[in-house]
């Protein structure tokens, strides 16, 4: 707890040297990274989600056949935090932490002797790692921003021994246009596997503020995209979509059972169409509300770590199904401070 405060303190310092900075930036050659009622920064950020009702169609693994499991309910925990290290006109750099926890409780407990079963009731799913962002300000007008996150997924605890060969490397790099005040866009490429599984996609970046400044759009595409509406800064609604994803290395389920592979993973991918609510309860601190229809759209088993494309065709091996429940999530977060412009 004593490390956490000092975490959001520190937060708190740079944030607000943050902002003064960059608020100064217009007045000389560099472009800011922010527009006009952009969602606030989140600097550190913790939150719970809750998933109803859910079937579980498995596939046949080596002698076991196809089953079908109902999840009772699934949650989930997350943690992260994001400190800006350098501020410069001429460049932004910040460093990120990220840890994820997912539960699943099954409706019939008793029913896990197929082993993937059993290591979602035991083990569950988890991921942490580190994550950096630079923004470059090339002119008033352009920009570019390159991100990296270096995640530990899998069925396995916290405290056990991370092996840095099983670490998932995502990557993304934009180049962008401040046209105004009000509007920047950009486009680039990523690595990442938000989709479950590795994929190499190109991305198109739109941040736009109608000029009565309630009004506005932020999109990531194919990753995100909401449809903002702000009557006050202080409260904020998001209409949208998100997509999120990893790939989980099943350590524990390959350890429990006699199977003849050695590199399981879960590619596990889901899009939540949903509605947000964000707003200040006290300063700098904010509370976020969702709820929504979380579509999942992968959740296989694959022995590797295999991109699959034109020239690999190697079939998954478990075409699991999972169908798609209602969720409700609810955050607490500490934002950095945005001067108006």
């Amino acid at each position: 707890m004593k490390k956490y405060c000092i975490s959001i303190i520190l937060s708190l310092f740079v944030a607000t040297h943050y902002s003064a900075q960059t608020d100064s930036l217009a007045e000389n050659k560099y472009c800011t990274p922010r527009i006009i009622g952009l969602s606030p920064t989140k600097l550190v950020s913790m939150s719970y989600e809750y998933a109803s009702s859910s079937v579980l169609k498995l596939d046949t693994l080596d002698s076991y056949f196809p089953s079908t499991q109902t999840i009772k309910y699934n949650t989930g925990f997350r943690f992260n935090a994001s400190l800006p290290l350098i501020v410069k006109p001429s460049i932004i750099f910040s460093l990120g932490l990220a840890y994820h926890d997912y539960k699943y409780q099954l409706a019939d407990p008793q029913n896990t002797v197929n082993p993937f079963n059993n290591t979602l009731a035991t083990n569950g799913l988890r991921s942490y790692g580190i994550n950096a962002t630079v923004f470059k300000p090339i002119n008033k007008k352009l920009f570019v921003i390159a991100l990296a996150s270096f995640d530990y997924c899998g069925d396995y605890a916290l405290t056990e021994a991370p092996n840095l060969n099983q670490l998932k490397t995502s990557a993304a790099f934009i180049v962008g246009v401040k046209k105004h005040e009000r509007l920047q866009y950009g486009v680039g490429f990523s690595q990442a596997y938000k989709g479950g599984t590795l994929n190499y996609v190109a991305l198109g970046m739109l941040n736009y503020t109608f000029k009565n400044t309630k009004w506005g759009v932020e999109m990531l595409l194919p990753t995100r995209a909401n449809l903002r509406f702000a009557p006050n800064p202080k409260n904020l609604i998001y209409a949208g979509f998100e997509l999120d994803g990893a790939s989980y290395r099943l350590n524990n389920m390959m350890a429990n059972s006699n199977l003849p592979y050695k590199d399981l993973e879960l590619k596990r991918s889901e899009i939540k169409f949903r509605l947000k609510y964000d707003f200040a309860i006290y300063k700098l601190v904010w509370l976020s509300l969702q709820a929504g229809y979380r579509f999942n759209n992968n959740f296989k088993v694959d022995d590797g770590d295999h991109f699959r494309g034109y020239i690999n065709k190697t079939p998954i091996l478990m075409q699991n199904k999972l169908s798609s429940p209602l969720y409700f999530n609810i955050g607490l977060q500490l934002v950095a401070p945005d001067k108006k412009k």
